[in-house]
């Protein structure tokens, strides 16, 4: 057997896995107020109660979230053993792998923040944030801004990253952390008590688009199914959702 009749085989038992499967497997990280686990292990937050509506206007019943951090997210999403990405932003790499709908359901605004002590209290351009080192997610969605510009950046791995980013932070082992969610970056400067020692500044930039994106071996008929029920309003109905949270 050639590598190549190999390959195709063990694809179409991938596809044929995936397109069969009866529940519905998405993948969520750890980003208050829109997913998280609450006390009892349950998944909450407003990115869990859109899908809910969304699955209800899909009459589809049979699904479950899992929640990772999110390089192992996305590498399950690559390798088929998540369905979907409940809250994925875009980037050229990600475009060219999943399947994204064509309307998001929500837009986020990027924040960064520095210790109270820094001279830094607005961000005009990248350029001001040149020489800086700042903390961010391993494989999470990054600004423009810092890619394009010379900023030294550090990412972190695993579910409990943004806290741990603003501890560094807080023993001036970082200059500045960077969340692509302004809203979930002062989330969890409050769950840890350290609102004193922060400021979070807005990033000039357009807002990010959020969508549920789908594994490349998902049936494309579901991905249409998915679209034909997420509307324009539904950017409003989200911010209603995020507001319970908060």
């Amino acid at each position: 057997m050639t590598l190549i009749t190999s390959f195709i085989i063990s694809l179409s038992l991938v596809l044929s896995t995936s397109v069969q499967a009866e529940t519905l497997k998405l993948g969520i990280v750890n980003l208050h107020p829109h997913m998280f686990l609450d006390e009892n292990k349950q998944p909450r937050g407003a990115a869990i109660d859109y899908f809910n509506i969304v699955a209800k206007r899909m009459g589809l019943t049979d699904y479950e979230f899992e929640e990772y951090p999110l390089s192992r997210l996305v590498q399950r999403l690559e390798e088929a053993s998540l369905d979907a990405a409940l809250f994925l932003a875009k980037n050229p790499k990600r475009e060219l792998i999943f399947q994204y709908p064509k309307l998001p359901y929500s837009e986020i605004k990027s924040g960064i923040v520095v210790n109270s002590s820094s001279a830094l209290s607005q961000v005009s351009s990248g350029t001001d944030l040149s020489g800086f080192r700042i903390g961010t997610i391993q494989n999470s969605f990054v600004s423009p801004m810092l890619t394009k510009n010379k900023v030294d950046l550090d990412p972190l791995p695993g579910l409990e990253a943004p806290g741990k980013n603003l501890k560094k932070l807080a023993f001036n082992r970082l200059d500045a952390v960077y969340l692509p969610c302004y809203i979930s970056i002062t989330s969890e400067i409050t769950k840890l008590g350290m609102k004193d020692k922060f400021k979070v500044l807005n990033l000039p930039e357009p807002p990010i688009q959020i969508f549920t994106a789908f594994s490349p071996f998902v049936d494309s008929d579901l991905v249409k199914k998915y679209e034909s029920v997420v509307y324009e309003s539904d950017i409003e109905l989200y911010k209603e959702l995020v507001e319970h949270y908060l």
